[in-house]
C-alpha cells in the first residue's frame, strides 16, 4: 500500500510517515484545509536494499561537526543544525567502505556544505548577485592551482575550511612538511583528470548557486525544464559524484566519465535524488517561501495536489528507466577497468539510497 501524505496549505503539517500522518489527520479533524496525497513507492529497483552504514560513523561523526563548528566558526544554533541534519549519516550509507580518513573528508564536506549553501538560499546573500559572485570566486580560488603554499585571497572562514577539504581530496601537501615526507603517507596521487572533475563540479555547483541568487533577485519563474536543469548542478549531488574517485581510490580514464551512458547514469541519480528531495521536502519549503521546487511549479501551473504529485511520480519512472538503459548501453574496457566501473556505479547508487533513507 502506497503511504498516504497528508499536509495542510496553512499550517503545512506534512508528513510522509503513516503513523504521522494519522496523528496529523487526528489533530487536523476540525481543519477545512486538509489535504491527503498518496505517494509513489520510492524504494524501487536498486533502492529497495537495505542500507550499510561505513563502520566509522559513530566516531567520526562527532569530530566532523566539531571540526566544521570550530572552522567555520558557526555559531551554537547553527551547530545544532549541523547535528540535527547529521549528514555523517548520509556519507556512512554512500561511502560505506571508504577508510576513516577519507571517510572523515567526506564528512567535513558534507557538513561544511550546509552552512554555505544556506547563505545562498535564506542567508545574506540570497538576493546579493554582486557579494554572492565573490564568496564563490574566492571557494574556487584555491582549486585552480595544485600548489598548497600559494598565496589565497583572504577569505571567509566557511572558504577557509573548504581549502582545508581540497587539499586532502586533491592529496596536495600542507604549508610546512616536506613533500618526500608527506608523499610516502599517500598510495597514490588522484588523476589530473579525477582532481578536474571535482572542481568542475564545484563550478558548475557555484554557478548554479548564482543563477539561483539571482534569479531570486529578479523573481524570475522558471518552467520545469529550466527549473530541473538549474537544481542538478545547485543541489550538491555532482560533487559527491566526484569525490567517489577520491574515497574509493579508483583510477578510471577520462574516457568511461565522457561515455553517453556514464552520462546518462549521473544525470538520472542526480535526478532522483532532487525529484525525491522536491516531493518529501515540499510543505516545509512552501511555509519557507522557498520556491524553486518542482512540485510547486506544478501547482503553480494550475495542477491539484495529486496531479502534481502524480507527475512526480512519472518523472521517476522515466528516470528509472532511463536509468536501465544506460546500464545496458555501457561498453567494457577490461577486467581491471571494468571492476573500478561497477565499483563507481555502485557508489552512484549508493549516493541515491543515502539520500533517501537520510530522513
Amino acid at each position: 500500500m502506497a503511504p498516504a501524505l497528508v499536509y495542510n496549505p496553512v499550517d503545512t503539517n506534512f508528513s510522509c510517515d503513516p503513523i504521522e500522518a494519522t496523528h496529523n489527520r487526528k489533530e487536523q479533524k476540525n481543519s477545512q484545509h486538509e489535504i491527503e496525497v498518496v505517494l509513489p513507492d520510492l524504494f524501487v529497483s536498486f533502492l529497495s536494499r537495505k542500507p550499510q552504514l561505513n563502520p566509522y560513523y559513530e566516531n567520526i561523526r562527532e569530530e566532523s561537526e566539531a571540526w566544521v563548528s570550530k572552522n567555520c566558526q558557526l555559531s551554537p544554533k547553527e551547530s545544532r543544525r549541523i547535528s540535527k541534519a547529521n549528514f555523517s549519516y548520509f556519507i556512512a550509507i554512500m561511502a560505506r567502505e571508504a577508510g576513516p580518513d577519507e571517510y572523515r573528508t567526506i564528512c567535513d564536506w558534507g557538513n561544511w556544505v550546509f552552512p554555505f549553501d544556506d547563505m545562498f538560499d535564506e542567508g545574506s546573500l540570497k538576493d546579493d548577485p554582486e557579494r554572492a559572485g565573490q564568496e564563490m570566486q574566492n571557494l574556487l580560488a584555491a582549486m585552480e592551482t595544485t600548489d598548497s603554499e600559494k598565496a589565497l585571497p583572504q577569505s571567509s572562514p566557511l572558504v577557509e575550511a573548504h581549502n582545508s577539504i581540497w587539499f586532502r581530496i586533491a592529496k596536495l601537501p600542507r604549508v610546512g612538511i616536506p613533500a618526500e615526507k608527506y608523499l610516502r603517507h599517500v598510495a597514490r596521487l588522484p588523476s589530473p583528470g579525477a582532481r578536474e572533475r571535482f572542481v568542475r563540479a564545484m563550478r558548475d555547483y557555484s554557478n548554479a548557486a548564482l543563477d539561483q541568487v539571482q534569479n531570486q533577485a529578479q523573481r524570475t519563474v522558471l518552467d520545469p525544464k529550466s527549473l530541473l536543469e538549474t537544481r542538478r548542478q545547485s543541489i550538491g549531488v555532482t560533487p559527491l559524484f566526484a569525490m567517489i574517485e577520491y574515497f574509493y581510490d579508483l583510477d578510471l580514464p577520462d574516457e568511461v566519465f565522457e561515455h553517453p551512458s556514464m552520462i546518462e547514469m549521473e544525470k538520472v541519480a542526480t535526478d532522483f535524488v532532487l525529484i525525491h528531495n522536491d516531493m518529501l521536502s515540499y510543505s516545509k519549503e512552501q511555509r519557507e517561501g522557498f520556491d524553486h521546487n518542482l512540485v510547486a511549479l506544478y501547482r503553480s501551473a494550475g495542477m491539484g495536489p495529486q496531479e502534481a504529485f502524480d507527475q512526480m511520480e512519472e518523472l521517476l519512472k522515466a528516470r528509472l528507466r532511463g536509468w536501465h538503459l544506460a546500464l545496458a548501453d555501457l561498453p567494457q574496457w577490461g577486467e581491471a577497468i571494468d571492476m573500478q566501473v561497477q565499483k563507481y556505479i555502485g557508489a552512484v547508487q549508493d549516493v541515491v539510497l543515502a539520500n533517501l533513507n537520510w530522513r
